[in-house]
């Protein structure tokens, strides 16, 4: 855009030069310009603040991306309604996951803190086997005479012992109403996480079909904006439209532009943000996001690290 309104911004300084235009053409033309540059400047540093994300992420720095091809098809989604998204939500959403098994965990806890006050039963079985033979010697009548002897012993115990807590200054109880509470915070967490589930699953896919839509109109916006310029071009060149029409025209083409690029972002991280939120994205999904990415579309960081 600044390279574009900046060659038109020459020739209107050749063309009034010559005397074929005032000098306000040419400061209207500068003012253009300069609104060019401006938009370029903030544009850079977003483009700069969005490589440094992207480092955070990586753990590395990059300094030229492959743009996402023209050919990336933007449909709407698949289930079309918004009802079978917040199912699978439901089913499969991660962070609901982990909240209903912290649920699960606190009722198994305070259900073993309840039996704290019960009493607990302990019952034992022993047996074994005593085995033992030998001689001995009589002392009458003489003479001595050795006997033999054998001695065989089977004894079973068998015990039940009964320990219940009768009083431990109020911990059993305590330790009780502590853990039934945890519980009841954690049901409280899992509704909540419930809701916001199913609100995020409604407005995801109401973006991703919002941004479907916008894809197309940015597109036919673009047609309509080249279409302008070629009309205010011939106005131009016939003395019924002067250059600030020419610049403005131009500068809504490349407005159009941008506006088309970033639905097209947009579509792409809501659909994202949607199969997330439906615990549904996987790797397969982000290894055929990067089949769209062409090389030849090259985006440069706008400045090095470091660099003024």
């Amino acid at each position: 855009e600044q390279r574009a309104i900046g060659r038109q911004l020459e020739q209107t300084k050749e063309r009034f030069e010559v005397g074929l235009l005032p000098i306000t053409d040419v400061h209207e033309a500068q003012a253009v310009y300069d609104g060019a540059t401006v938009n370029t400047l903030e544009n850079e540093a977003a483009l700069d603040i969005s490589f440094e994300a992207l480092g955070v992420i990586t753990g590395q720095q990059h300094f030229q991306l492959a743009g996402l091809s023209a050919d990336f098809p933007v449909r709407p989604t698949e289930p079309a309604d918004s009802a079978s998204w917040v199912e699978f939500s439901q089913n499969n959403n991660f962070k609901l996951k982990v909240v209903r098994l912290a649920m699960t965990a606190a009722e198994k806890r305070a259900n073993a803190a309840k039996a704290e006050h019960l009493p607990t039963v302990t019952a034992s079985l022993t047996w074994s086997n005593f085995h033992d033979d030998g001689h001995f010697k009589k002392k009458k009548p003489l003479p001595r005479e050795t006997q033999p002897y054998s001695i065989d012993d089977e004894p079973t115990v068998f015990a039940i012992r009964m320990d219940a807590p009768l009083f431990t200054g109020g911990l059993v109880s305590a330790e009780r109403r502590k853990a039934y509470q945890q519980y009841i915070q954690t049901q409280e967490m899992h509704l909540l996480a419930q809701r916001a589930t199913t609100q995020q699953a409604r407005s995801q896919h109401l973006l991703v079909q919002t941004n479907a839509a916008r894809v197309k109109a940015r597109s036919q916006a673009i047609t309509s904006a080249q279409s302008a310029l070629e009309a205010t071009e011939a106005g131009y060149d016939v003395g019924t439209r002067n250059i600030v029409d020419v610049l403005l025209t131009q500068r809504g083409l490349f407005q159009a532009k941008r506006n088309y690029a970033n639905a097209r972002y947009d579509y792409l991280v809501s659909m994202l943000k949607l199969r997330q939120v439906a615990g549904q994205l996987s790797p397969e999904h982000l290894a055929n996001l990067d089949r769209w990415l062409d090389p030849g579309l090259k985006v440069n960081r706008a400045a090095a690290p470091g660099s003024s």
